[in-house]
């Protein structure tokens, strides 16, 4: 039998007929313990947006999705659960995309594909948005990308509004 689960800071126990119901000659072999590997649960987790790009950036077009590919990883000592992420547009409370994962073990790292419409702003993808883990660096969470204005002048594409908020920051360029 296989079974899959996430890992865990506890002792694992694995066990057979656990009320004795079915006779055996042997009762002392129904049980196993399995010992976790505790460095995995001491220290301090790290997780980092290693990574952010736009996938295929050629076939973006007017009105079409952007694909957008989010590599997250955990160089801490401490494993993680239930890591959050979100893509913004930067400085605003502008949300395009969100989601949580799994666990991440020390130097593990997840590749998320993100899908929405290409904003002509510069995004910032954030992991754990809400710092609700507790990390060595707390500065390593966020990674811009650009905006790539070639995509924008190619469809005419015009910047993406954020949502009308108090105290929304918009950010503008004036050439002199």
């Amino acid at each position: 039998i296989y079974s899959r689960f996430e890992y865990s800071c506890e002792d694992i126990v694995a066990e057979v007929d656990e009320n004795n119901s079915i006779y055996e000659t042997n009762e002392t072999n129904n049980k196993i313990e399995i010992p976790i590997e505790r460095e995995l649960c001491t220290g301090q987790a790290n997780l980092v947006a290693k990574s952010f790009k736009l996938i295929n950036p050629e076939e973006v077009i007017n009105g079409k999705l952007a694909v957008f590919e989010l590599i997250i990883r955990n160089i801490g000592e401490k494993i993680t659960r239930n890591v959050e992420w979100k893509v913004v547009i930067k400085n605003t409370d502008n949300t395009l995309d969100n989601s949580t994962i799994g666990s991440l073990a020390p130097e593990e790292e997840s590749v998320i594909y993100s899908t929405f419409e290409y904003p002509c702003r510069t995004i910032t993808a954030k992991v754990d948005p809400n710092n609700k883990i507790t990390e060595s660096n707390e500065r390593d969470n966020d990674l811009d990308y650009p905006i790539n204005e070639s995509i924008c002048t190619r469809n005419k594409i015009m910047p993406a509004k954020p949502k009308e908020k108090e105290g929304v920051i918009i950010e503008f360029k004036i050439d002199k």
